[in-house]
């Protein structure tokens, strides 16, 4: 019931016009948007990206502040005997002493921690055009099934239409056309049904990309795609060496194995 509730409320958001072929109202191979428009369109709109830009820049920040040197302290006390006529004053200062290095080990564990929030970025960007390439795949699969269907409508149609004349003329049997009018209402049907899948698709590839429902959108691609790598050695041995999370998974390792020692910049034994 929900489905088909969704298939309703698509067919009237994305279908505006009856009669008109629905494959037609979203596929345009002229002025269609391409997956990478769609993608780059998503990568600029996504607020979760967004918020990720800031992370990464609050890291750099903390990179600027690792390098700084500490600043030194000064205090002034003053304190008054009741009982007596004795006053104490004292001024004192501190002034740290970053030793064994230590300031460069802050430094060290501050870049790391951008190289880590870079990495952790660019991998919210690269499974959001996972998703956006997955969807747009399933919208064109949607839209040429159902233009295939609709083909084939508009065919037993036409043959419907020639076979009630010729049953009206007496040449067959009324039931041709009775059994041909059966096929036609279920090829119908198969349509309606995949009407509202598309335009559920549709509205979910809408979703992905940050637009809204009633915004109109018309799709230019193909389904077509490339022979696989000779090699699968090769390609899986790139994905180990380029894919965001996995290296985010060892710069993460890399911060997490330093111990709180080697953070502060004292070798082992000297504290």
């Amino acid at each position: 019931m929900r489905q088909s509730f969704l298939g309703i409320v698509a067919l009237t958001l994305v279908f505006p016009a009856f009669g008109q072929r629905a494959s037609r109202s979203v596929l345009d191979p002229v002025g269609g948007r391409t997956v990478d428009e769609l993608v780059a369109y998503a990568l600029a709109q996504n607020g979760e990206l967004l918020a990720g830009h800031h992370q990464v820049a609050a890291a750099r920040g903390g990179v600027t502040q690792a390098r700084l040197k500490a600043n030194p302290s000064f205090a002034v006390t003053d304190s008054q005997d009741v009982a007596a006529v004795q006053n104490t004053f004292m001024i004192g200062g501190s002034l740290p002493l970053e030793l064994y290095h230590r300031r460069e080990r802050r430094v060290d564990v501050a870049q790391n921690g951008v190289k880590l929030a870079e990495l952790d970025q660019a991998e919210r960007e690269r499974q959001l055009r996972s998703e956006v390439e997955t969807k747009f795949g399933e919208v064109l699969a949607s839209a040429r099934n159902l233009q295939v269907t609709e083909d084939l409508l508009e065919v037993n149609r036409k043959g419907l239409d020639l076979t009630q004349i010729r049953a009206d003329q007496g040449t067959i049997p009324p039931l041709d056309a009775n059994l041909l009018r059966v096929e036609v209402n279920r090829i119908d049907a198969l349509r309606i049904d995949l009407e509202g899948k598309l335009g559920v698709s549709l509205l979910e590839l809408k979703s992905l990309v940050g637009m809204q429902p009633d915004e109109e959108l018309r799709l230019k691609g193909s389904l077509e795609s490339g022979l696989p790598g000779e090699s699968r050695g090769a390609d899986i041995q790139q994905v180990l060496t380029t894919r965001p999370d996995i290296l985010a998974l060892r710069a993460a390792e890399q911060v997490a194995s330093a111990s709180p020692a080697a953070r502060a910049g004292i070798p082992p034994g000297a504290a």
